[in-house]
């Protein structure tokens, strides 16, 4: 027979250690469950520090995937004020993917993108990722915005397949 002090710290020790188990499953499971979106998220930042076109359109399902900007109300009425020629600018701009990454490419400016509250929705097969943005060109704020992107499970990994963003100039 064990001693009654024995028994108790065994079961003191063990609810502590279950304790620590749980909290750490806890903690473990949001971010190992979206892992792979988070890489691709990752990768998308890293492609417009580095330039790299090759990699950032590896993130797509393919080049046309729906890519479309909503101006701001803000941004366009300042921009009539500017120049009674921006009236004529349509509020919804359809772009892609490829026009986006060339245009960084091309630009001597260095640019970068920050992610801020970022919620990652999904299952195994489909996912939605949205995050307020901000895009910098040499270090100095040019626009930004709400994005939301939708995402779907190849047999390639998670690829974007539709992204929608809100776009304020930083005037």
């Amino acid at each position: 027979m064990f001693p009654t002090h024995l028994i108790k710290r065994f079961n003191n020790t063990l609810v502590f250690f279950l304790l620590i188990l749980l909290t750490a499953q806890i903690n473990a499971t949001p971010k190992d469950k979206h892992a792979s979106i988070w890489e691709v998220i990752e990768s998308f930042k890293l492609s417009i520090q580095t330039k790299d076109e090759a990699l950032f359109m590896t993130l797509f399902y393919d080049k046309n995937v729906s890519w479309i900007g909503v101006i701001s109300d803000e941004t366009r009425e300042a921009l009539i004020a500017k120049n009674e020629k921006f009236r004529q600018q349509p509020k919804i701009r359809k772009s892609s993917p490829e026009e986006f990454i060339q245009n960084i490419v091309k630009s001597p400016e260095v640019s970068n993108e920050t992610f801020q509250n970022v919620k990652i929705t999904q299952d195994s097969e489909v996912a939605s990722v949205s995050f307020d943005y901000q895009f910098f060109k040499d270090e100095k704020l040019n626009n930004s915005g709400q994005e939301n992107w939708q995402l779907i499970n190849t047999v390639d990994g998670w690829k974007i397949n539709a992204v929608n963003f809100s776009f304020t100039l930083a005037l």
